[in-house]
């Protein structure tokens, strides 16, 4: 007479379970199968049904399979232990730095003018952007470098809409977005470079914290403004026609106070000033960082 053994039924599914998760994840690159993590109480189930059919159905005739219940209970507390890395996120950090790389990355897009734009507000996190005042009547925005990702489709994903663009009344607020970058890789090599192409005659604000900012003025015909504590790195050829206004903060303390800067009152600075060409436009740069330029 044959004796059921309780619990090889319950280890051999589970078995099963995870090897066909194995083989999954071999085609999916990924460390181990959502599905399998998220479903792994249905083992414990599984046994405690074995158990209670065991004791219905001719109890005379099984016994428990002490092996096999070991197996389980062993999946068991390793499913839990893998549920509990996984919610911590350790998984996913594994993941990216088994299968994420490098990818470069190249973007056109263009950003229509309405009419009666009279101002574009640009708020950029740096670390490099690039101004080029030229004939055109829309915005042309150029993105380039490299971002680490899990596939060529997500790299693209990631790098397609690197900005957002809000028209209030006759401004136009222009913000440029950081790479986004996967928790593992805080300190990557990413890199992120902007090359803005703007219509010449549009009045312009760009702020700009950290990082540097070209501007290739030549064709500037409007009143631009820097603001933030990027370097400044300007070229003006001979048809420039502005006038380089360069504001440094200063702060003057109250006698006896030098070595408290908290009681350091703010005073307007003095302007430091050069002309290119008739120097008709104003180029307004308010930054304690050094303006570098070339031209005549």
């Amino acid at each position: 007479m044959k004796t059921w053994r309780v619990g090889s039924f319950s280890m051999g599914l589970s078995l099963m379970l995870a090897g066909l998760g194995m083989i999954w994840s071999l085609f999916t690159q990924a460390v181990i199968p959502p599905w399998l993590l998220k479903w792994w109480p249905l083992i414990l189930i599984l046994l405690g049904i074995e158990i209670v059919a065991a004791n219905f159905i001719r109890p005379e005739r099984f016994r428990y399979d002490g092996f096999s219940i070991f197996i389980v209970l062993a999946m068991l507390i390793a499913g839990g232990g893998l549920y509990m890395v996984q919610a911590s996120g350790i998984l996913e950090r594994g993941r990216q730095l088994l299968t994420y790389q490098q990818y470069p990355f190249q973007h056109r897009q263009e950003i229509s003018l309405e009419d009666g734009t009279t101002l574009l507000r640009i708020k950029s996190p740096g670390p490099q952007a690039t101004l080029i005042p030229y004939e055109g009547k829309e915005i042309v925005l150029l993105s380039s470098g490299s971002i680490t990702a899990g596939s060529k489709e997500e790299a693209e994903e990631a790098t397609g809409g690197l900005y957002t663009a809000e028209r209030v009344g006759g401004q136009l607020n222009l913000t440029l977005h950081q790479l986004p970058q996967p928790s593992a890789f805080r300190h990557s090599d990413d890199r992120h470079e902007v090359t803005l192409y703007v219509p010449r005659s549009l009045p312009l604000i760009l702020e700009q914290d950290v990082g540097r900012i070209d501007i290739q003025a030549e064709e500037m015909r409007a009143n631009w403004t820097i603001e933030g504590e990027s370097r400044v790195f300007l070229t003006a050829g001979r048809n420039a026609d502005f006038t380089l206004l360069h504001l440094q903060p200063v702060t003057l303390s109250p006698p006896g106070s030098e070595e408290k800067e908290v009681n350091a009152t703010p005073v307007v600075p003095q302007a430091q000033k050069r002309l290119f060409g008739k120097g008709t436009y104003t180029l307004t740069v308010r930054s304690s960082s050094p303006v570098e330029f070339v031209g005549p």
